[in-house]
This record gives C-alpha cells, sequence and structure tokens, in this order.
C-alpha cells in the first residue's frame, strides 16, 4: 500500500447555501449514536460548543480528519483504543504535537463522521467540498453585529441548544421555543465565559497589578522601631502602622517575638505584647527602664499614649517589684512615662 500524503488544503467547509433533502427521522438516529460514540472518545457536545475556531482552523482539521480516514493503519488504532495518536498525527501532518492536541475534540468528531458509514445523512448535511472546485469569496460580518448561525439540532433545549452548521461548527444558540434532535434551526449565539475571555483576563490583570502594588505598599518599611531590654527586639512598621518585620540577636528574644506573633498587629498592641513578655519572662534591664529608639517616620502620638498608659496602669499595681519606667525617643522626639 502506497503511502498517504497529507494535504492540508485539500478539503475545506463552503459557506454557500447548499439546500439538501434529508430525512429528519434518520437524522435524529444518526445524532444519538454520534452523541454515544463520541462519549466513548470522552467528549461531548458541551465541550465541543465551548471550543471556537475560525473557518481556516475548522478547514485544517477537516483535512487532517480525511487525511486519517486514508491512513487505515493508524485510523484502526485509534478507533479501537478510543485515543488519538496526537504525536504520530503531528508527525505526519507537519502541525506540532500541542495544536493537534488543542483541536483533538474536533478533529474526534470529524473523524468519527467521516470514517463510519453509520453518518452518512449527517455528514452529507456539512457543505464539504474540493478547495479545487470552490471559488469562493468570504463574507466577514459588521464589527460588532452578532450573526445568525443556522444547522442541525444535536441536543434539545428550552433556551439554548447546541446545532452543528453545515460549516462544521458545534455552537450553543439561543432558542425561545420547543426544538428536536434532528431538525434545522437558526439562532444567534449564546454567550458564555469564553466570550468574555479577553474581559475576565484584563480584569485578573489589572487585579493582579492591584494586589501586587497594595502587597508591596503594605510590605514596605518605614518605621524601624528598636526596644530595649535585657535582650533586643527590633520591629518595623509600614505606612499603615502595622508590623511587617521582627527581629532579635538573642536566642531568648527569638523565642519571645516568635510567640507573639507580632507581624501585621497595629503598633500599640506589637509594643505591648512585647513589654508584656519582658515582664514575664524576665527580660527588663536592671534600671527597670525600657528604652525604645524610633527612625524613619514618626509614630503618632496618640498610639505611643497607648503604651504609656499600660505602663502607668502595671504601676499603679501595690506591687512595686512590678513597677518599670519607658523612655521613648519618637524620631528625635522624648517622651517618658
Amino acid at each position: 500500500m502506497s503511502e498517504v500524503t497529507f494535504r492540508k488544503d485539500k478539503y475545506m467547509f463552503s459557506t454557500r447555501n447548499i439546500k439538501k433533502n434529508l430525512d429528519k427521522n434518520i437524522l435524529k438516529k444518526e445524532i444519538s449514536t454520534f452523541i454515544k460514540e463520541l462519549r466513548k472518545f470522552k467528549v461531548d457536545l458541551k465541550s465541543l460548543s465551548s471550543e471556537e475556531f475560525n473557518l481556516e482552523e475548522r478547514n485544517l482539521i477537516l483535512n487532517i480528519a480525511y487525511f486519517l480516514v486514508d491512513e487505515e493503519v493508524l485510523l484502526r488504532k485509534i478507533i479501537n483504543r478510543r485515543e488519538l495518536k496526537t504525536k504520530v498525527i503531528a508527525k505526519k501532518t507537519g502541525f506540532s504535537n500541542e495544536k493537534i492536541i488543542s483541536w483533538s475534540n474536533y478533529l474526534i468528531a470529524y473523524l468519527i463522521l467521516l470514517y463510519n458509514a453509520d453518518y452518512t445523512n449527517l455528514a452529507m448535511y456539512l457543505n464539504i467540498n474540493f478547495k479545487d472546485l470552490e471559488n469562493l469569496a468570504v463574507i466577514k460580518g459588521t464589527k460588532g453585529e452578532e450573526v445568525v448561525h443556522k444547522g442541525l439540532v444535536m441536543l434539545e433545549g428550552k433556551k439554548s441548544t447546541i446545532i452543528l452548521t453545515k460549516e462544521g461548527q458545534f455552537i450553543r444558540i439561543k432558542t425561545r421555543c420547543e426544538n428536536k434532535v434532528g431538525e434545522e434551526l437558526s439562532g444567534k449565539e449564546k454567550k458564555t465565559l469564553r466570550h468574555y475571555k479577553t474581559l475576565i483576563v484584563s480584569v485578573a490583570l489589572i487585579a493582579f497589578v492591584l494586589i501586587g502594588s497594595v502587597t508591596f505598599l503594605y510590605k514596605q518599611q518605614e518605621t524601624t522601631i528598636l526596644i530595649q531590654g535585657t535582650s533586643k527586639v527590633k520591629i518595623g512598621l509600614n505606612r499603615f502602622d502595622r508590623i511587617v518585620y521582627s527581629y532579635s540577636p538573642t536566642e531568648k528574644g527569638t523565642i519571645l517575638i516568635t510567640e507573639l506573633k507580632l507581624e501585621n498587629k497595629k503598633f500599640e498592641d506589637g509594643m505591648i505584647s512585647i513589654l508584656k513578655g519582658f515582664e514575664e519572662e524576665d527580660m527588663l534591664p536592671p534600671n527597670r527602664i525600657v528604652d525604645v529608639y524610633i527612625t524613619g517616620k514618626m509614630v503618632d502620638t496618640v498610639d505611643l499614649n497607648k503604651v504609656t498608659e499600660y505602663v502607668e496602669s502595671v504601676n499603679k499595681d501595690d506591687n512595686a517589684k512590678n513597677n518599670f519606667r519607658i523612655k521613648i525617643n519618637n524620631s528625635g522626639y522624648e517622651k517618658k512615662n
């Protein structure tokens, strides 16, 4: 047997209106069997109608399907194993494996229609012609115009249905009346998520940039605070006075800040937690004075007052042994309690 040569432009879908008298009842039976065979390949009408290929791409897929019909050995393997040999097909046709995979659902659908005589009427519905015999001018729709599609009903539905057009396109159209499988029906395409893909991608990109910008601003450190106990503790604040960084050079200090989970806390809450930790872990300096050095952006006086008020509340305790003081240098301005 001589080797089959692939031609990517031997056949094409014609957009000319060619009237064909086909029996609706026979078409209905063929469509039912066709859907069942599609499922054996793990393909369904919903997935086919969710994919969009232009006429040029569908013509390429059509020519690959005809080529596979003539490749008897490869065709037998595909039918028996219910899967496309995408790498083999890619090698024989010159297309990339990725491209064949992206076309696989449509390719399976066309192949089933063309190789099996059980779908003679369904295949005849398609306007397929030799390119050499086709003198065709493609008519482009007006930009923004909703195109009315016409095709065979493949799946019944009240508000929408899936049709197969004569140009080999599986498409979901809007309907307002009951329809039956095998009938020819016209309608405008029902909008699905794929129609808003560009918009969704744009919105997602904007959201990604915004989130990235906000995250950058949130993580950017504008104030550094050094708290001097028996162990030094350093924290960093962002422009929102939230703690975004904490560090201690000593083991005891590291254990403390790990347990306190300071990140994202407000400045005053974090400071009070550290002071409480100093008290509980016996980390107050021998002179009982905690020095706090603030550099960079000044901390709001209101927030500082909350910290000094906490220290004052501790010092009001009857047990004088618990008393301690705090000295805060707020970017050059000193505050004591």
